[in-house]
């Protein structure tokens, strides 16, 4: 039976920190790469999508199912469709359908909040992690 892992990631207004984590929540790979506000959505998305897919690639080598993706940002998000209503660190990013765009590429449940809200809220408990009722989209 292979093991789990799950994809962190933490978007902030200077680095974006994508972390890789088996059940235990012992952590198994990072990438970190500069969040660059100033450099628009496109680039933030083209290197969080590049980092993203080479953490998923390391499940595979490894022998770890990459069984979902959480999200924490500062900001707000509408938990309906997945949209980012504010980013005060990535104003490029308002308005982004950040969760389907990680869900669509690589086909995973995605968990998107605000990141003291989830870090408050979370016991770190891979299971329940994957089961925020209020947040967890399926795939």
């Amino acid at each position: 039976m292979r093991k789990s892992a799950v994809l962190g990631i933490d978007i902030g207004g200077t680095k974006t920190l994508c972390l890789l984590a088996d059940r235990d929540l012992d952590v198994i790979k990072e990438v970190k790469f500069k969040s660059a506000p100033d450099k628009g959505c496109k680039e933030f998305t083209e290197n969080l999508l590049e980092a993203t897919k080479s953490l998923r690639q390391t499940t595979t080598d490894k022998g770890y199912d990459l069984v979902g993706i959480g999200i924490g940002l500062a900001g707000s998000v509408d938990q309906k469709s997945g949209i980012i209503k504010s980013s005060p660190n990535l104003v490029c990013l308002e308005g982004f359908p950040l969760r389907d765009f990680l869900r669509k590429a690589l086909r995973l449940p995605v968990t998107i909040g605000n990141d003291v809200r989830l870090c408050a809220t979370q016991n770190l408990d891979l299971d329940l992690f994957l089961h925020l009722p209020v947040t967890r989209q399926g795939k």
